[in-house]
């Protein structure tokens, strides 16, 4: 959709930003991705825009959201929703929209966050651990019970045994 965006756009991109950063609200005025984009920005005059998926991957707090759109603005830069274009018009209708969709990224970020907590206790209860397996096991046949890995197990049981003995430091 970003490409697609571009191409409608008739604009080149010029930088592609990495997905792996995540929206946390009130941590999002110091998000790595937005401070290199910014930067990228600043010193590249020729940039008009900020081409983002869609609302939810570009920010989950309503209040930071516009915090980041005023930033940009202040660069010249328009954040442009490529999923969503009628969010892109500069009028009450696009702003009250992109307000709504903001305001459903929050709120689903906050149902993920409770259901993910909420899991793991009732997980707890339950006696499953919820947990990576540690090293030298693996997930086994029954949820949150790990095994012996067939590999790793008995080696790392040896050079602890070893190490625990005085053998090794």
């Amino acid at each position: 959709s970003v490409k697609k965006a571009a191409q409608t756009l008739d604009v080149q991109i010029v930088h592609t930003l990495s997905g792996d950063a995540s929206s946390k609200v009130g941590k999002n005025v110091k998000r790595k991705d937005l401070l290199e984009a910014e930067r990228l920005c600043k010193a590249n005059k020729r940039i008009n825009y900020l081409i983002v998926d869609e609302v939810d991957r570009f920010m989950r707090s309503v209040a930071e959201m516009f915090y980041w759109i005023v930033k940009f603005q202040e660069l010249s830069v328009k954040v442009y929703f490529a999923s969503n274009p009628e969010l892109n018009n500069d009028d009450a209708k696009a702003r009250l929209f992109l307000s709504l969709d903001g305001f459903k990224s929050e709120g689903s970020n906050e149902e993920r966050q409770k259901k993910s907590i909420t899991g793991h206790e009732k997980a707890i209860r339950e006696g499953r651990y919820t947990f990576p397996p540690k090293p030298g096991y693996k997930k086994g046949d029954i949820p949150g019970v790990h095994v012996p890995h067939p590999t790793t197990f008995k080696p790392l049981q040896v050079a602890f045994k070893e190490v625990i003995s005085g053998l090794y430091s």
